[in-house]
């Protein structure tokens, strides 16, 4: 399987667990709050609960009060609790649709046995009113059959509290149990999100990096002279054909060689006609994978890569999207020419898209690649990284010992993107990730020291201030025409070879249309 697909594998397995374990951290945290909701519910009816009781009590005391005293002062705590009594009836008897069937017999049997002591309560009051002195000691009497059902009554009550403390504790442990859940499930994402990274990064170093690195011994064995052992390079199946293809190359130079053994001059001709092929086979496959394709509206970009003296180019850059908003650029010099040089441009531009494409920080990306890539001997390598945001415009880049890139504003002035860190290969290091912002109608030009150190008949330099000059004045409608006005003007400086690789990324954000 390609190295593509296997990624986008490993993505959508990321993607489809996150959205699973999102799905189910909705669904928790709306159990959590349904939870909260009833706890609280049952809390108020708790309370409302309690507030009957007390109800009830101020009754029992005013009717007892007005039939032994028979003084209707007596029977305001029987009006004022009677009142209190209706209304938080009627409150409860609103809320039992969320009670449990336990807890709603309660309530109904605290209803009927308040409704019913209230009916003989309120005949016992009639009856005293009605009565003389002479029979209020049979009233007080006829009093303790109340009492008893009153007492029925207290104790229904009691049980009513009891039922809503009970399935208040039981809503508070379960809303506590998905709180916990939930919390688990929060670490338990970015744990997932590690181990699939962890996962991607030992994966590209078993179908990617090493298979390079197995390529680069074998391509430096064979400009060495070793020409018996067969190429195996493993890996992806991209990978493997661009090994495939060192091998077939490796036999083709076996062949000439012994052609040309007679003749060395014409050996080492043919051999080195040989390298330039393998080189060609590698940059050939890269340039396939740099075409640049549709971006999204209001931004081009375009680029152009002229090797040195007809060698094969130590440059190497790729521009794509990351994401459907997010714009990548990468621009890579390798110090030298030749084969060796081309292979490990591949290698450094291959894991710094992937970097890239895991969702890096530039800088992050840059440290990766020193890592993946360790001992660069013999070569140096600069770089620029960069993840332009088409959205806003926003800008975030890393410069490890490259020339400064170039932001041209719309109103001509000019901003220089400098190294956050040093060049890759000279000791261990760290690069920051720097941000700028690609204002409408605003150009930015990354290009290598073989543009502004090419010089004239006279051995003038173009230099930054030629170039910076030129891109300001341009306008910003396709980065094609930016690109083509640029190398135009550079030819006209130095129509011969030049004598170092020229590499000139463009991005271009048009104006905003008023």
């Amino acid at each position: 399987m390609n190295l593509r697909p296997r990624l986008l594998l490993i993505a959508a397995a990321l993607v489809l667990s996150l959205v699973a374990m999102g799905a189910v951290g909705v669904g928790l945290s709306a159990d959590r709050n349904e939870a909260a909701g009833s706890q609280r519910d049952l809390s108020v009816s708790t309370q409302q609960a309690l507030r009957l009781t007390s109800a009830y009590v101020d009754m029992e005391t005013g009717q007892r009060g007005f039939i032994i005293g028979g003084k209707e002062v007596f029977l305001e705590p029987y009006r004022r609790g009677e009142a209190e009594v209706v209304a938080l009836q009627a409150e409860l008897t609103k809320a039992a649709a969320t009670f449990d069937p336990q807890t709603r017999e309660a309530l109904r049997q605290t209803v009927f046995t308040g409704d019913t002591w209230r009916e003989k309560a309120a005949k016992e009051l009639a009856s005293r009113r009605s009565a003389g002195r002479s029979e209020a000691a049979e009233a007080e009497l006829s009093t303790e059959v109340g009492n008893e059902l009153f007492d029925t009554l207290r104790a229904s009550l009691d049980r009513l509290s009891g039922r809503l403390f009970e399935a208040q504790r039981v809503a508070n442990r379960h809303r506590e149990h998905r709180a916990q859940q939930l919390q688990f499930l929060l670490f338990a994402i970015p744990f997932t999100a590690l181990l699939f990274a962890a996962f991607t990064a030992v994966a590209l170093s078993r179908w990617v990096a090493r298979p390079i690195d197995r390529m680069l011994i074998a391509v430096r064995n064979i400009a060495g002279g070793d020409l018996s052992s067969n190429v195996k390079i493993g890996g992806a199946s991209d990978v493997a054909e661009v090994g495939a293809s060192i091998d077939a190359m490796r036999s083709t130079m076996a062949e000439r060689l012994g052609e040309a053994e007679r003749l060395r001059e014409i050996a080492d001709r043919a051999r080195e006609a040989i390298e330039q092929s393998a080189t060609v086979t590698l940059q050939l496959r890269s340039e396939l994978a740099n075409q640049l394709g549709a971006f999204p509206h209001g931004w081009t970009a375009a680029a152009n890569l002229l090797p040195a003296l007809g060698s094969v180019a130590g440059d190497c850059y790729d521009v794509t999207l990351v994401s459907p908003e997010v714009l990548g650029v990468i621009v890579i010099d390798i110090a030298g020419h030749g084969a060796p040089q081309a292979i490990m441009a591949l290698r450094c531009k291959e894991i710094l898209r992937a970097a890239l494409r895991m969702h890096m920080e530039p800088g992050d990306a840059l440290g990766l690649l020193a890592e993946q890539v360790g001992d660069l001997h013999p070569s140096f390598v600069t770089a620029f990284v960069a993840l332009v945001d088409t959205g806003t415009g926003a800008c975030r880049y890393a410069n490890a010992g490259h020339p400064p890139a170039l932001l041209a504003n719309h109103d001509a002035t000019m901003h220089e993107l400098e190294p956050t860190g040093p060049l890759l290969g000279v000791f261990s290091a760290t690069w920051k990730t720097a941000r700028a912002q690609i204002g409408a109608g605003a150009k930015l030009a990354i290009y290598t020291d073989g543009l502004t150190e090419a010089r004239d008949n006279a051995e003038e330099f173009y230099g930054v201030e030629r170039f910076a000059g030129l891109i300001a004045l341009l306008p910003c409608e396709v980065a094609e025409s930016v690109i083509k006005s640029c190398f135009e003007d550079l030819h006209v400086f130095r129509p011969s070879r030049l004598a170092d690789d020229v590499t000139v990324v463009m991005v271009c954000r048009e104006c905003e249309v008023s």
